[in-house]
Parts: structure tokens; sequence; C-alpha cells
């Protein structure tokens, strides 16, 4: 059967007009209709978690005064915050379990926990700036050791685990003849599963040609059949590769909705002659545009993470806006979000939306409302 285009575009506008009305605890929040089956979020559970202050050294607690919080599924469903150099262990109805590390340089003691993730009944902990950590299921330090090979840097912005490998985000940088001319830097190294450095792939020159900005364009990686994703912080474009670095497909998201980051060098240096730090002027540029905070895949789609900062004056300062393609980067939707939250984390059975119940704080204990949301098809 045929049916207009007319009327089935004011069927959908209708649709989404009553969905977004609709107000039930349990409500689903559908921000673009695209298709007569359009996923959207559904929230199926929530909890109020107790945070404690955060414990870690001096020199790195600044890297705190942005609010957002960084939730961890466990293996058996626990949710998992990390506070500095130590996890908070609750339960799938919040309540408390266990602290797991402190402060310290020994096994099983970390500085400042960047990242958690799960791989054969194993908890894999990044702790700044390379420093991996592994643990059993009931947290047990097993070993450690660094991801570090002779000319990458130290610092890792993000990694994954597959087919027996770690795939690190980490900028490798080659050079040629005494003058140590930099050739094609790599944004990404692989190791095997006890460190050891095999290879480096897929050139920084990818985005520091959008740009040409090195200090906007930390990369975030997920990866799916054997596939590596890539994105940028301040590029809505995403590129999938394979472990060799060859490209497979590339793709510009957000291209009616994404809010670019307005940097240039000659605003920067109006910024420096105000008085800004590097930091400040980062922090300025910002928060002046959208910029992805991370990309996961969940349940078959690749989910790019994209926080907003709004001017508000409430408690939460930014919003995840996330976009959703399948495989062949095709999207699923424009765009979804839950108002006033962002995504703090991405489970294999949960998405981990956030928002503050208090004042945010470091250094004080800090209460969170944590919605636990699934992709539905409708």
């Amino acid at each position: 059967m045929c049916v207009s285009s007319k009327p089935l575009g004011l069927l959908l506008y209708i649709a989404q007009k009553i969905i977004l009305n609709f107000k039930l605890k349990a409500a689903v929040l559908v921000i673009a209709v695209n298709s007569i089956f359009s996923l959207g979020l559904k929230v199926k559970n929530e909890v109020i978690l107790n945070i404690s202050p955060v414990k870690t050294p001096f020199s790195l607690f600044n890297l705190y005064d942005n609010p957002i919080v960084n939730l961890f599924e466990g293996i058996n469903g626990e949710i998992i915050v990390a506070r500095g150099s130590f996890l908070e262990v609750f339960d799938k109805n919040g309540r408390f379990l266990k602290r797991v590390g402190n402060l310290g340089e020994g096994p099983g003691d970390f500085k400042n926990i960047i990242f958690l993730k799960k791989y054969q009944n194993e908890y894999y902990i990044l702790d700044f700036p390379n420093l991996l950590n592994i643990f059993d299921a009931k947290f047990k330090f097993r070993k450690r050791f660094y991801l570090q090979g002779k000319r990458n840097s130290p610092f890792v912005f993000d990694f994954e685990i597959s087919g027996n490998y770690i795939i690190a985000a980490q900028f490798w940088r080659t050079f040629m003849g005494e003058e140590k001319k930099e050739n094609k830097d790599k944004v990404i190294s692989i190791y095997d599963l006890n460190g050891k450095f095999q290879k480096a792939i897929f050139n920084f020159s990818n985005a520091l040609n959008l740009l040409g900005d090195e200090a906007y364009l930390n990369p975030n990686i997920c990866t799916f059949d054997d596939l590596i994703c890539v994105t940028f912080a301040a590029l809505n474009k995403i590129w999938i590769i394979d472990k060799e670095g060859q490209l497979i497909k590339v793709k510009t998201f957000g291209i009616n909705s994404w809010r670019k980051i307005p940097y240039s060098s000659e605003r920067e240096e109006q910024l420096r002659k105000r008085g800004f730090d590097q930091a400040k002027i980062l922090a300025w540029f910002l928060t002046s545009g959208d910029w992805v905070y991370d990309v996961s895949f969940y349940r078959g789609y690749i989910l790019i993470n994209a926080l907003r900062n709004k001017e508000t004056q409430d408690m939460n300062l930014g919003v995840s806006y996330i976009y959703i393609l399948d495989k062949n980067l095709q999207n699923i939707n424009s765009l979804i979000f839950l108002d006033k939250y962002f995504l703090g984390g991405v489970g294999r059975k949960f998405l981990y939306f956030v928002r503050y119940l208090q004042v945010p704080s470091a250094r004080a204990k800090t209460k969170i409302e944590v919605k636990k949301c699934v992709l539905e098809r409708f």
C-alpha cells in the first residue's frame, strides 16, 4: 500500500508531540522521529547514590572541576563510580557494597582512575596516565603494566579490549633524521594482553587537517566486529578502521544539529591578552560548542555522546546529546537526550544517565541520581 508522504509526516509529527507530552515515571523520550519505527530512551529504573569526596594528588584535582561523573557497569550489574584514587561499588539498587583502591603507588593503589573496562570476567582499570591494572571479578588485584612504547605519549585518552588486544587512543610520534622532524603522527597504539607494544595505526592528520589545533582533538574509540571506531572531541566526524589502520568508512554526523567549537588562533590570542591561562582558554572554547565526550557500542548501535554545556541556573552544567548510528554509519535518529542529565556510562544492559541532586563538589560527599535506561524501538 502506498502512503502519501505528507499525511505520514503529519502522523509522525502528532505522534512525536504525544510522546513528548506524556508524563509517566518510566516515560519514553523520543526527540527525533525519522521513520515509523524509531529508537528512544526508556527509563527502566532509578537509584540515588551518595558518592564520597575525591581523593587524588593535588596536581590532578582540577580535573574534577568539571561535574561529569564517570559510571561503570560491573560484571554482575553493579554500579561503579570512580573517585580519583579509588572506586565505590554499589549494587543495582544503589546500596553501597565496597571501596576498591587507595591513593598510593603499591599494587592495588591508584593516583587517578580514568577508565574501567570488562574483559573475560576481569576488570581492566586505567590509572593516570597509562598504568593498566587488572583485577578479578571480586576486585582482587592480579597484575599491572604500563601501556608504553619507545615514542608514544604516556597519556592514554581511551582504550578498548578486542580480540586479545588492548587498543589505546594514544599519540604515537615517529621521527626522521637528527632534526627529529615529525612524520605522520599515529593516534592509536595496539598492545597484547600483557602490555607488549605491537604497532601504531591511523594518522592524526585525519583530524588535525580539519581543525589545526591538537588541544581540541582528544581521541575516543570503541570496537565492534574486530573494527575500531575513532572520534575526536571537537569534530562531528567518525571513522571506522580495521586493526591494520585501513579506512573502512567515514561519516560526518549532526550536520543540522552540531554546534561547532568556534576555535581560531586569533580568538585564542585575544583571550590570552585578557589574562586567560591555557586551561581557561581551552575551557572557554569547549563550553562554546559541542564536543564528543565518548563513543560506545551498545546492542548493535554506535552511540556518540556529545556534551553540550547550557546556560542554566540548576546544578547540572551540561546535557548529553546522543547520536545513534548503525554499523554502516547510517543515522538511526537525528538526536536523543534526557533533559538535565548527562550520559555517565554505557554498560552491556543499561545506559546510565546522571544528574546532581546538590551542588557538585569533589571535596564533599555528594548525592546524585542515576537513571538506568535502555534504547527501545517504536
